[in-house]
């Protein structure tokens, strides 16, 4: 459950400033959000933002029916 709630902070944080762990991933995006244009950029951010947090409700949600 722990990750879960991890993973639906990091998402809403993405979400809401999508340049928030852009010095943690200039490594391995730098080509393609040097390719981008600014809102193409956040558009792929905010979208990763999205799936990420889905991801962690899904996870909170099964492991709170497995404790059941």
């Amino acid at each position: 459950m722990a990750i879960g709630i991890i993973l639906i902070i990091a998402g809403i944080i993405y979400f809401i400033n999508p340049n928030a762990f852009r010095s943690l991933n200039n490594r391995w995006t730098s080509v393609s959000r040097d390719s981008m244009l600014p809102y193409q950029y956040k558009k792929r951010i905010r979208m990763i933002s999205v799936t990420t947090i889905l991801i962690g409700i899904l996870i909170v949600i099964k492991d709170y029916y497995l404790k059941k």
